[in-house]
């Protein structure tokens, strides 16, 4: 039995308070989490606990933070993590929304600027400009007012083709894995019903995941696959997935899964988008989940600078 005066290691689970905390920080004067008061330990038995202070010889408290990798890319539709919500009389909450254009949140990256009240729109390629493999067909975009003139010529299907360029120069440049699913010499998907092969028969997410890309009228958008078995709509298949998009400065919406993306990419905004759908495939090893880029969106830009923070 031990005695009274032994000590003990206890171990206390404090990731709900400081979630709790950390909102009601963010949150102005609309309390949706709680203020920080500290913490008190009682026991079962309501028995004395006695925490150490750094003073003391033996046992200092610390905290512990675990982090750990998910065995695949399932992410929840989660629109109160990224769309502004509230008002000027509750208090307003100003999440992603303006940090993050399609293809931003197809990505997972987020804009680190200083001023988070105007939106900045992540231009595929603009991290990738240095990037000067012999094989791109574009290498003269080298500055991001190059890059935008490109993108305020083109459009459909030529705008495609560049757009799937951009995307490679960013990979390039950030080192993570990207293989286009619909066009070159790897496409394997080019209508709905292939699409459909490939997802339900071919796909293992804990290898890596999936996004989307159509093109219109000097413009292009992209959608990002949220998960298997997300979608959950009654006879569609066990692991149907919903597909999420962010349009510009505006909120992320769900509007279609697996069984409808195809189709419901190119008919968004009024059938605006009508070349495309073009998959790509991001393989799990890649770095650009918890990303942050900034000073891009110059004319003399050679290349936005980014940062992993994992």
């Amino acid at each position: 039995v031990p005695s009274v005066l032994d000590h003990y290691w206890f171990n206390v689970d404090l990731k709900t308070l400081e979630q709790a905390w950390l909102k009601y920080a963010n949150t102005s004067q609309w309390e949706i989490g709680i203020k920080n008061y500290g913490f008190k330990i009682i026991t079962t038995d309501n028995s004395t606990v006695t925490t150490y202070s750094e003073r003391a010889s033996d046992y200092h408290p610390y905290f512990t933070f675990r982090y750990y990798t998910g065995s695949n890319y399932t992410l929840e539709f989660a629109p109160y993590k990224y769309n502004d919500y509230g008002t000027a009389l509750t208090g307003k909450i100003n999440n992603f929304q303006k940090r993050m254009n399609c293809y931003a949140y197809a990505l997972q990256m987020y804009y680190r600027g200083s001023s988070p009240s105007s939106c900045y729109l992540l231009y595929p390629g603009e991290i990738g400009l240095g990037q000067q493999d012999p094989s791109y067909q574009y290498t003269d975009v080298t500055t991001f007012g190059a890059l935008n003139q490109k993108y305020q010529s083109l459009s459909y299907y030529p705008l495609l083709v560049f757009t799937d360029e951009q995307i490679k120069k960013d990979a390039q440049a950030m080192g993570f894995n990207v293989t286009n699913l619909s066009y070159g010499s790897t496409a394997c998907i080019n209508d709905n019903a292939s699409w459909l092969d490939y997802i339900q028969n071919d796909f293992n997410e804990i290898n890596g995941r999936i996004i989307l890309l159509v093109a219109g009228n000097h413009d292009v958008h992209f959608f990002l696959r949220n998960g298997d078995g997300t979608c959950n709509q009654p006879g569609h298949a066990a692991d149907c997935s919903i597909w999420s998009h962010k349009p510009g400065q505006g909120q992320v919406y769900n509007g279609c899964c697996d069984e409808t993306i195809y189709n419901g990419s190119r008919s968004y905004n009024n059938y605006q988008y009508s070349s495309g759908p073009w998959f790509y495939y991001i393989d799990k090893t890649t770095r650009v989940y918890n990303t942050w880029f900034y000073n891009g969106h110059y004319s003399s830009s050679t290349g936005t600078q980014f940062t992993c923070l994992d």
